[in-house]
């Protein structure tokens, strides 16, 4: 097992995801998603991949931007792998290929807009 894996442990109860959904052809409909549709392409993936023991899966959107098809979601921290799978294998959605896009996956909710990349980082130069 390589050493850069990294695991998310199951003491935190919840996992949140910074994700956005893109479509091949951007016409009308594609352009349109709701945050309702937004939801239901979300559990129709775990629903696809794993049945009805994926559709179970209890996923909240916290935040939802319709312009950009992006969204802020939770769900259990135990069903992580689950619910990454899907997002990541689904590839159509009513005849129209689309992909979900990951972001940012983290334990905490205050943590999840904050992009380290964007932030100015101080060099500090070591004295010997």
């Amino acid at each position: 097992m390589s050493q850069r894996q990294r695991f998310i442990r199951h003491t935190m109860p919840y996992v949140y995801a910074d994700i956005s959904l893109e479509f091949q052809l951007n016409d009308a409909q594609s352009n349109n998603i709701h945050e309702r549709t937004f939801k239901i392409i979300i559990m129709s993936a775990l629903k696809s991949l794993f049945g009805d023991v994926g559709a179970a899966i209890n996923v909240d959107i916290i935040k939802y931007d319709s312009s950009e098809k992006r969204a802020f979601i939770r769900f259990p921290a135990k069903q992580f792998v689950r619910v990454r799978s899907a997002l990541t294998l689904l590839s159509s959605w009513e005849k129209q290929n689309c992909t979900f896009r990951i972001h940012k996956i983290c334990h905490s909710l205050s943590s999840l807009p904050i992009e380290s990349f964007n932030q100015h980082h101080n060099v500090v130069a070591c004295c010997h």
